[in-house]
């Protein structure tokens, strides 16, 4: 099963690749070159319906045996499906026996039989006649049948004509102006003009018919395609006796230090362009003479571009950096980021952001870019002088880091005032001696009064009585008491 799905890959990948030979490239035979030897056309791979073409093709046998090699040629359109384009299919099968090690010339000699404008796949093959599969070789050419002819009027000094004015950027489907100009020394007459959007042969054509005399005349063409490409503009003015002719196509040349240059003049139809440039990102003001970075955003709605080129210019800030982006597929996004710097005067200025792609490798140039179709973006910045502050000693002191103090609230405690009383003030000294003695009498008082009503013992002493605080102290003779402090009662008589 999984032996199947491969083969099933293989077969998928290669299909888009037309065969001629079997089973490909095989073998020991070898087709070195194949050559357009301009019997009838002018310009090679170019023909015109009736032309006698004439082709060599050189084969090598590399087989270790004399072989017959028999050598076809078929035409395929774009759908690779085999055409018809010549009067006889015959004359495009030669058979030739060759030695084992030579190379011999194959002559091909036959006449086009087509009136469409168009563009034919040229396959050529050789290969071992019985064994195809064994060794066969094929080759490709692409042919031109019914290109445009531009040089079908005579030069005529007194009749000329321009394309004057025309878009470089076409959209499909949508109506495009064309003007040109004529200038004639002629007396009046009826003349047919052409206006002709070509590639390989016509595209699209308008023929409008103008009467006019000597003088100049200007004249709008409305143009439209419904197919994508580069197009060339042709414009043809004729009458019975006179013709003028002009053309807009892409043209190079060499400069004297041999490096190739392109002056565009065609016309891109596009539905969609290729590469947009969506956004800029970036500062709105740039230091003169200082390095800045921009964020350049793009995004592909074309088709896969090996090599884009992202620029940023500005001719009078002598401003022309450029990014390379390698292998932007189509229907992706990418940002790179451009650097730049300013070499003038300080001031407001635009820096134009661009792309340029479709690159072709054997001429090291791009032939498209999104300022042809205004998808490119023009930022405006302000360009300033950066001040130089004089040198200045710093006598600062540095301050010592502070210190933090907490500043939390603490809550106070609520405090009771109590009111000093009398006897808690600080007493003068007389008043403490008038207290003392006041406390002092009292206390005799109270004794006095406790020993005049406290009950006493009588004490019999020569039938004398002693009534005193202290009954154990005795008197004298005559009924005194002998403590001086404690008044005595006595009288004399019997025990009670």
């Amino acid at each position: 099963m999984r032996i199947a799905l491969v083969m099933m890959l293989l077969m998928i990948i290669f299909s888009s690749a037309y065969t001629f030979c079997e089973d490909g490239n095989e073998g020991d035979v070898l087709i070195n070159s194949i050559k357009d030897n301009l019997d009838d056309n002018t310009k090679a791979w170019e023909w015109e319906d009736g032309q006698q073409i004439s082709l060599t093709v050189n084969v090598d046998n590399n087989l270790e045996d004399t072989e017959d090699l028999i050598t076809k040629i078929i035409f395929l359109d774009d759908d690779d499906e085999e055409v018809n384009i010549v009067s006889s299919k015959s004359d495009l099968t030669e058979e030739e026996r060759i030695n084992d090690g030579d190379s011999e010339d194959i002559d091909f000699s036959f006449k086009i039989d087509n009136n469409d404008y168009s563009s034919y796949n040229m396959f050529v093959k050789t290969y071992v006649d019985g064994d195809e599969d064994l060794h066969c070789y094929q080759k490709q050419v692409e042919v031109i049948v019914n290109k445009f002819d531009f040089d079908s009027c005579v030069d005529n000094n007194n009749l000329t004509v321009k394309i004057k004015d025309y878009s470089k950027s076409w959209r499909i489907k949508e109506s495009e102006k064309v003007e040109i100009e004529i200038k004639s020394l002629l007396p009046k007459d009826d003349y047919d003009i052409d206006i002709v959007l070509y590639y390989d042969g016509v595209v699209e054509s308008v023929t409008n018919s103008e009467t006019f005399a000597n003088g100049t005349f200007s004249f709008d063409f409305d143009m439209e395609t419904d197919k994508e490409g580069k197009y060339g503009l042709y414009t043809k003015v004729y009458s019975n006796d006179a013709c003028a002719e002009s053309r807009i196509f892409e043209t190079f040349y060499f400069d004297w230090n041999r490096v190739l240059t392109y002056n565009y003049y065609l016309i891109s139809v596009k539905d969609e362009p290729g590469i947009i440039v969506t956004s800029v990102e970036g500062p709105a003001a740039i230091v003169f003479g200082e390095v800045t970075n921009y964020t350049v955003n793009l995004k592909n709605t074309g088709e896969d571009e090996s090599l884009v080129r992202v620029l940023a210019y500005n001719k009078a800030h002598s401003i022309k950096e450029y990014e390379d982006i390698l292998n932007f597929k189509k229907d992706t996004t990418k940002s790179i980021v451009v650097s730049l710097s300013t070499a003038n005067k300080a001031g407001m200025t635009t820096i134009e952001f661009s792309a340029d792609y479709d690159y072709h490798n054997s001429s090291k140039s791009f032939k498209e870019s999104s300022s042809t179709y205004d998808h490119d973006i023009a930022k405006r910045v302000y360009v300033v002088v950066p001040y130089i502050a004089p040198v200045v000693v710093n006598t600062t002191t540095v301050p010592k880091p502070p210190v933090v103090v907490n500043t939390t609230t603490v809550p106070t405690p609520v405090v009771v005032e109590e009111k000093e009383s009398f006897w808690d003030k600080e007493k003068p000294f007389w008043f403490k001696v008038l207290i003392g003695a006041l406390i002092l009498s009292l206390v005799v008082w109270v004794v006095r009064y406790l020993m005049d009503n406290m009950p006493v013992k009588p004490v019999k002493n020569n039938s004398i009585m002693c009534i005193c605080g202290h009954p154990m102290l005795g008197h004298t003779e005559d009924g005194r008491c002998l403590n001086q402090f404690c008044g005595c009662t006595g009288y004399r008589g019997g025990d009670n």
